[in-house]
């Protein structure tokens, strides 16, 4: 399940960032299962990179604050 499932985020990832014009030759596209923090944070380690661009949509600053967020718990382990 997760292997279907990996293999359908990933191509729905690089569909969306070819959509955006971002080209092949200047992204890296991972799909991982776990804690997404925590992935986040072994990549940044693994790739040596310098910057990470991370987005949250369409939740309050009281959802955010009550549910969590994976952008805000990112840049926390980060």
């Amino acid at each position: 399940y997760r292997t279907v499932a990996r293999e359908r985020l990933y191509l729905e990832l690089a569909a969306w960032a070819d959509a955006a014009g971002i080209a092949a030759v200047r992204r890296t596209l991972l799909v991982e299962h776990g804690y997404p923090p925590s992935c986040i944070d072994r990549w940044i380690a693994a790739l040596g990179v310098d910057l990470v661009a991370l987005a949250a949509r369409g939740k309050s600053e009281l959802e955010a604050s009550l549910l969590g967020s994976v952008s805000l718990h990112a840049v926390q382990a980060a």
